[in-house]
């Protein structure tokens, strides 16, 4: 039922684009090739931590427009339908292996963007968006850094309820840069602030995938901070594809009650001398779940390469579920690869050393959570971006 509804909302919404006979055939094969096979369960590998059964019973009547504000005028933008479409073949080819949730958000091409950023030259992006009601928003984002370009982003996500839906691709070139910070905020009018407001985040749900596809020599480092929804699957895959290339991926999530994120990390080691972090740390309350899935993989011509691996846990209550799945695949043999997990509680003497410095347990508390997330934050290099993530984990 669910994905009929949307299957609707989609079509007329790629009709009211004026969108040509052609594209709208290829829209409506797709979306019926999707509800055919039906969403992903929990007897498939990438998705037995997380069940979509609450989105299967839920409904969505209206299609959003992703708002994205180009702050540098170096940048090139285009929304033509021939663009996108031709865009969406090269990736094809570049990534054949797109899950069912990359292929739903193809089917709204009319709603994506193409961005590119000229050689030798810095950018900066925003990129907001705002779910509240039974909304939906299906979009795919094409980011090309050209050879020596940089890029900043900052996507800022506030979510009351509804469905996002995203796909983000980004190309990078011979050294380039880019750094991009993901700030995800549950709004909700009566409880803004409050870890235990059992009714913020439920029927809000995000499933996005990142990719990146990255040339000798340049540098992507992604960093998010959230606080989960009734289903927040992250997606993020790394392809680092030629010598010197290099991917850190970080991230922070302070879960409120009765929430949940999924992170699922790959960073994909192609050539030698090319170098991953995932690192991911998390702080559990009262009836939440937290479930990181990392996966490093180095073909057999990636030799020299270095990749690490680390999440953490932090449970403030019993009633909470972690489930950690690091994955090494690793084809050779002059190579350094590691991995951990640590799951835990807070150190009582550590609350009890600040309150006896004058802090209020709630403040004791309160300070130990944020220093917990702003190592997370001191990962990023822009210092718009730092002071945006420092920001953010202090409301």
């Amino acid at each position: 039922m669910f994905l009929n509804l949307l299957k609707e909302t989609i079509l007329h919404s790629t009709l009211e684009s004026k969108t040509d006979s052609a594209s709208m055939q290829r829209t409506q094969t797709l979306l019926n090739q999707l509800v055919v096979e039906g969403l992903p369960r929990r007897q498939e590998e990438e998705w037995k931590y997380t069940s979509l059964k609450t989105l299967e019973g839920t409904r969505f009547e209206k299609q959003l427009q992703s708002q994205l504000e180009v702050v540098s005028q170096e940048c090139i933008l285009d929304s033509s339908l021939q663009e996108l479409e031709q865009k969406e073949l090269d990736w094809k080819t570049k990534i054949p292996s797109q899950d069912f949730f990359d292929r739903l958000a193809s089917a709204s091409l009319s709603r994506s963007y193409i961005l590119r950023v000229p050689k030798n030259t810095s950018a900066a992006l925003d990129l907001n968006i705002f779910l509240a009601g039974q909304e939906y928003l299906n979009s795919t984002l094409f980011i090309y850094i050209e050879t020596a370009a940089s890029l900043e982003v900052v996507e800022t996500q506030r979510l009351q309820s509804g469905f996002l839906n995203q796909r983000i691709f980004i190309h990078l070139e011979k050294n380039s840069r880019c750094e991009f910070l993901r700030l995800m905020k549950i709004k909700n009018e009566t409880s803004e602030n409050n870890l235990s407001s059992s009714a913020a985040g439920l029927g809000t749900f995000f499933i996005g995938s990142l990719h990146t596809y990255q040339e000798q020599d340049s540098h992507f480092k992604f960093v998010q901070l959230g606080e989960g929804a009734e289903v927040y699957r992250q997606n993020v895959h790394a392809h680092l594809k030629a010598e010197g290339a290099n991917a850190e991926i970080y991230g922070f999530n302070l879960l409120k009650e009765n929430l949940s994120v999924d992170n699922n990390i790959h960073c994909n080691h192609w050539k030698g001398f090319s170098t991953s972090h995932q690192f991911f740390k998390t702080i559990l309350n009262l009836n939440t779940k937290s479930v990181f899935q990392g996966r490093i993989f180095i073909e057999r011509d990636a030799q020299k390469s270095q990749a690490q691996q680390l999440s953490k846990s932090l449970m403030l209550s019993e009633k909470c579920t972690v489930d950690t799945k690091p994955q090494l695949d690793v084809f050779a043999d002059d190579v350094k690869a590691t991995h951990g997990a640590a799951i835990g509680h807070l150190d009582k003497d550590e609350l009890f050393y600040l309150q006896s410095r004058g802090l209020s347990p709630e403040q004791a508390l309160g300070l130990l959570i944020s220093a917990y997330g702003l190592e997370i934050a001191g990962k990023l290099e822009g210092k718009k971006l730092l002071t945006r993530a420092q920001k953010y984990l202090q409301t």
